[in-house]
This record gives structure tokens, sequence and C-alpha cells, in this order.
């Protein structure tokens, strides 16, 4: 659970010295009970607890859109897939990924 891993990341912190800064990948998006996890569908909202984390740990946020893993990875392809729903899903994704680095920004 998101709980868990922010426990264990709390662990680890406190074992590592210097300043810290959190690197999360679009995967872990935080999902409603009755949300179905897409990654064309990911929000800022998505990762509301992730931003409260970081404020109460002091730290910055880095964040990649995760263009991997996923069933609409074809062929290996994400962006340069022949396929244009594939193409279509991946810019989807990376462009609402520009918005939750914008959210992280303010």
């Amino acid at each position: 659970t998101p709980e868990e891993l922010m426990a264990d990341l709390d662990m680890v912190f406190s074992l590592t010295p210097g300043r810290k800064k959190l690197n999360l990948h679009a995967s872990y998006a935080i999902f409603e009970p009755d949300e179905t996890p897409d990654r064309s569908t990911i929000e800022p909202r998505h990762f509301k607890l992730w931003v409260d984390y970081a404020k109460k740990n002091n730290m910055g946020i880095d964040f990649n859109p995760t263009f991997f893993s996923s069933p609409m990875v074809k062929d290996g392809l994400t962006l340069s897939s022949p396929d244009e729903k594939v193409r279509r899903y991946w810019v989807e994704h990376g462009r609402r990924c520009l918005k939750i680095a914008d959210y992280f920004a303010e």
C-alpha cells in the first residue's frame, strides 16, 4: 500500500545522511478504490498523498512518466509504435505527466 511504502521510505531515509529527494514514476499514482488505474487518465490529485509526504519530510520530488510495464506496450513500443491507438495513449500519458510535474512545482 502507499502507506507501507512511505513507512519503508521513512526507515531508509532515517538511515541515510544528507538532504533527500523523492523520485516518483507515474506508476506510483494513488487511485481511489472505485477508480481503474490507467496511465492515460492520471491527474495531479492521484499524487496528493505524495506531495503531502514530501512536504512533511521537507523534500523535493523528481517525476518521471512510466513508459513501460503496461498492456499498452505493443511489440516493445510505446511512442514509436506504428499502431496509432498505442501512440495516442502514450502521448496522452506524457501530457498528463507534464501537468503532474507542474502540480509538483507549485
